[in-house]
């Protein structure tokens, strides 16, 4: 396993700069709504609020938090990232810090809201980033994480096929981790209209599959790597199919994407919503 600064150093480097409105595919449009859903979610604890996006990228989703009448900050370990995000949004009045991912450079009870989309399943050092996260955030805060589904991305006993991706959690899991930290967590499943759904099923359950032969011994047979071409054949196929519908762009938006406290196992992805302990009133 990658120690924590060369984790932060390839996400620095190398992780995805996302572009919105830049879609080679409809499954990437269908990641973007995805992305868009969890921010307009949290815009909803944000009005009035100072808030801190933690691991903003290019900032399209600090754009969002900030429409909402919050004060807010966004914050990314790539410079690239970060330079987008003030040449963007930074006339706008929202201000952008490249981090060194370990430790965050304001004071401590500077923030009422914290998002921290799509980051957690990154760390390798968990107790560092969330003192740090608990050391900026104020009594009576929210700390909102977003992370991928394990279940539904993975076979049991299977490792994360994202190279960037230290761990992948259950809704169990995460719930359990962040109570350690928090005095409640809240947690929902993202789902969607069948079509947006099936779009985002179809590109994991093939790249599930695949990650499972190559992590087995059937991956270095000829069977395995038989299996391997075909999954590589549908998905290409899967891909034509999908871009054939032109209209998909047009007739769906993050609007037909929804939480739900249930069959989190089944969702596209997770949401915890964390509540930090109000200090208790002496006497």
């Amino acid at each position: 396993m990658l120690s924590h600064e060369e984790m932060v150093s390839l996400q620095a480097e190398k992780h995805e700069i996302i572009e919105p409105e830049k879609f080679a595919s409809n499954k990437d449009f269908v990641l973007h709504l995805i992305h868009t859903r969890a921010y307009e979610q949290a815009a909803l604890y944000a009005a009035g609020k100072d808030v801190l996006d933690l691991g903003c990228n290019t900032g399209y989703g600090t754009r969002v938090i900030k429409a909402s009448g919050a004060r807010v900050v966004g914050v990314d370990v790539s410079p690239e990232a970060v330079d987008i995000a003030r040449r963007q949004y930074g006339p706008a009045g929202i201000e952008f810090h490249r981090i060194d991912g370990r430790r965050l450079p304001f004071a401590d009870k500077s923030f009422d809201v914290i998002t921290c989309f799509q980051v957690i399943e990154h760390i390798v050092d968990l107790q560092q980033f969330l003192a740090e996260i608990r050391r900026v955030v104020r009594p009576g805060g929210k700390v909102i994480f977003t992370t991928p589904n394990g279940p539904l991305r993975l076979h049991p006993g299977t490792r994360p096929w994202n190279p960037f991706h230290v761990r992948e959690y259950s809704a169990e899991e995460l719930k359990k981790l962040l109570g350690r930290h928090f005095g409640k967590i809240e947690m929902l499943g993202l789902f969607a209209v069948k079509p947006v759904y099936a779009v985002e099923a179809e590109r994991i359950r093939i790249i599930r599959e695949r990650a499972r032969i190559k992590q087995s011994p059937e991956g270095s047979s000829p069977g395995g790597r038989l299996k391997l071409l075909m999954l590589h054949l549908q998905a290409e196929i899967g891909k034509k199919i999908h871009n054939l519908d032109r209209r998909f762009r047009e007739r769906y938006t993050s609007r037909d994407l929804y939480y739900k406290r249930e069959n989190y196992d089944a969702s596209l992805d997770l949401m915890a919503v964390c509540t930090v302990d109000q200090p208790e009133a002496a006497g």
